[in-house]
């Protein structure tokens, strides 16, 4: 378990742990995916009683010569559409370093790679 004093959020006690909560887009249960299904997913959620916050996300693969890299605050998928929208089959995108909250304080989550068909 690490603590980390995080001034972007206002110097809120950040906690990582190994286990749960859990982050997925929308319904999809399983990494690789349709760019059809993946583009319908309007939001991401988080398991239990935590609220997403941020996250960076990284375009690449197929239709990404170079990585981008997105940040992505609050849990509506709407301003990362450009990229999206980019993607074809064999286009990867990875949620990393996302930061969720619930009543004990902001916490550092297991990241997820979605490969797209």
């Amino acid at each position: 378990r690490h603590t980390i004093l995080a001034s972007p959020l206002q110097n809120s006690k950040i906690t990582t742990e190994n286990a749960g909560p859990f982050f997925r887009v929308g319904n999809l249960s399983k990494s690789r995916v349709s760019i059809e299904e993946f583009k319908k997913q309007k939001t991401v959620m988080v398991t239990g009683d935590y609220k997403f916050v941020e996250a960076s996300v990284y375009f690449s693969g197929e239709g990404f010569p170079q990585v981008i890299l997105a940040n992505m605050n609050g849990n509506k998928l709407e301003n990362l559409m450009p990229f999206i929208d980019r993607c074809v089959a064999g286009s990867n995108i990875t949620f990393d370093n996302i930061i969720v909250k619930n009543h004990s304080g902001l916490k550092f989550i297991d990241g997820k790679l979605y490969s797209l068909l």
